[in-house]
């Protein structure tokens, strides 16, 4: 199991719990960067709220996320993956997301997203809730597969 936690902007915690008897492993920042950036998809990382009106603020993004999309680290820290979703982004996919983070639920759905410079393109998403030690949610992780070449 791989779990995230957000230290501040630019730290991420990741945790493997490795199946056996092997104890949590917790990576320091350095090498979870570089493990992040060495991942084949996109990730991003938003605060846990708000899901209503604009959306959770992104918190981190890796390299993959910055090529795929055009947005440089420091230009999309802030603001809400809502501003990746396409014209042309199915309105019942974007209700399915906001019904699973309004329930704390993870979802996989693919839709349609643009790039900083207009370009449409197809994503798998893959977005999980990450809850501290309490069980309350704290941020969502998000996975971005481009799928645009599968799909044609």
């Amino acid at each position: 199991m791989l779990t995230f936690e957000i230290l501040s902007d630019a730290e991420v915690q990741v945790t493997i719990s490795a199946v056996g008897d092997y104890a949590d492993v917790i990576l320091s920042s350095g090498l979870d960067q570089t493990l992040l950036n060495s991942i084949r998809d996109a990730i991003v990382v938003t605060e846990a709220e708000p899901c209503e009106q604009l959306g959770p603020r992104i918190l981190y993004v890796n390299r993959v996320f910055e090529r795929m999309s055009g947005y440089l680290r420091g230009e999309i820290l802030g603001l809400t993956p809502r501003i990746l979703q396409s014209q042309r982004a199915d309105e019942n996919a974007k209700r399915l997301i906001r019904e699973s983070l309004r329930r704390w639920q993870l979802i996989k759905i693919q839709m349609n997203n643009v790039t900083k410079h207009g370009e449409d393109f197809e994503v798998e998403l893959d977005i999980s809730p990450v809850k501290d030690s309490t069980g309350w949610l704290t941020h969502w992780i998000a996975v971005q597969r481009e799928v645009t070449q599968e799909k044609l």
